[in-house]
C-alpha cells in the first residue's frame, strides 16, 4: 500500500509516495527535492530537522509511522546550523580606540542596547549560539578590546 504525503520545504508543498515508510527513504526524498529546487544547494545541503503536522520531530522510523495515523501527512522542513567561534583579540589597538571617536559611539549603541532580547528564531540552538556571541563581543567592548567574533557552521 503506497503513503502519500506533502513536504513543505521552503513556502512550496511537495505530493511524495513512499512503498515502506522508513526514514532513510524520507531523508533522500527531502535531499532530493533540495538539490532540484534550490540552485544555491545543488553542491552542498545544509543541515535539516524533519516535523510532522503536529510539530514533532521525526527521528525514528517509529516516529514516521505515528505521523502517518493523521488523515493528511504533512511534513516540514527546518534547516538548522551549528556555530563554532574563533576569537582574535588585539590589544594593542586601544589608543586607536580611545582616539577614535566613531568607534565609540558604534560601541556605545551596542553596549546600550546589550539587554535587547536577542531570541530571535524557533531554533534553539541558533539562539543559544546567538546568545553566545552576543555576550562575547560585549565582554570585549567593556574591556576596551578589540577583535573579531566569527562564527561558521561546523557540519560543513
Amino acid at each position: 500500500m503506497p503513503y502519500k504525503a506533502f513536504i513543505y520545504l521552503e513556502k512550496e508543498i511537495h505530493k511524495v509516495t513512499f512503498v515502506f515508510l522508513r526514514l532513510k527513504r524520507l531523508k533522500e526524498k527531502v535531499i532530493e527535492i533540495i538539490t532540484t529546487t534550490n540552485s544555491e544547494t545543488r553542491d552542498s545541503v545544509p543541515p535539516f530537522k524533519i516535523t510532522d503536522n503536529n510539530g514533532q520531530y521525526i527521528t525514528s522510523n517509529r516516529e514516521l509511522r505515528i505521523a502517518f495515523k493523521t488523515k493528511h501527512v504533512f511534513f516540514f522542513i527546518h534547516f538548522y546550523f551549528l556555530f563554532n567561534y574563533l576569537f582574535i583579540y588585539n590589544d594593542n589597538d586601544e589608543k586607536k580606540y580611545s582616539e577614535n571617536e566613531k568607534k565609540e559611539d558604534e560601541f556605545y549603541n551596542i553596549v546600550k542596547y546589550k539587554n535587547l532580547d536577542t531570541e530571535i528564531d524557533k531554533d534553539v540552538s541558533w539562539n543559544e549560539a546567538n546568545k553566545k556571541a552576543h555576550e562575547m563581543v560585549n565582554e570585549m567592548i567593556n574591556n576596551k578590546q578589540q577583535g573579531i567574533v566569527v562564527s561558521t557552521n561546523i557540519d560543513h
